[in-house]
């Protein structure tokens, strides 16, 4: 609506258009925001050391806390995938995490990857998750890895547009069909 979410190295700050300011909330004080991923009225907080906030952007609370306590691997998230069906895909250190919100589960995926992996990304009814160093690790929806695209190569950044991926990459940028 009128909001802007800014998460930065000491938590996270609102922008608010209709009074054009800036204010800091509480919610994850002091805390280094890696990504902020929205849908549906919810607010993914992926932080660094204190695993994944879920924020209600209606109520202005947290709604729910994965972190290691409840099985997650690594609190470092550094990206997070929110699906359709309930499902929370969490990118963290070497490791992908399938976090089941109905059931409050976390299910870490056994990948053949020994780097970070950084971004997460659906296409084509596909997870796609690169690595720094591994390559794009591609997987069916309940966690069957499917492919690994450029072994040895070193991805970040990916976005979907017009059904395909664009995935920064080291050399260069590139373009991926999901099919």
């Amino acid at each position: 609506n009128n909001s802007l979410y800014i998460g930065c190295f000491d938590g996270l700050w609102r922008y608010d258009k209709s009074i054009n300011q800036v204010t800091k909330l509480d919610i994850v004080a002091n805390k280094l925001v890696l990504k902020l991923e929205q849908k549906n009225n919810l607010l993914y907080i992926a932080t660094d050391g204190y695993g994944l906030y879920v924020y209600d952007l209606i109520s202005e609370e947290i709604i729910n806390h994965v972190d290691d306590s409840i099985g997650l691997q690594n609190p470092e998230v550094i990206d997070v995938l929110p699906l359709d069906n309930g499902k929370l895909w969490i990118a963290h250190n070497n490791n992908i995490s399938i976090y089941q919100q109905n059931s409050h589960t976390v299910t870490t995926l056994k990948t053949p990857n020994r780097s970070k992996v950084i971004s997460l990304i659906i296409a084509n009814n596909k997870i796609f998750a690169s690595t720094l160093g591994d390559g794009i690790l591609v997987f069916n929806q309940q966690g069957d890895l499917l492919a690994q695209l450029s072994t040895g190569h070193s991805f970040t950044e990916m976005l979907l547009v017009n059904d395909v991926i664009w995935a920064s990459g080291k050399p260069g940028l590139y373009r991926i069909s999901p099919t």
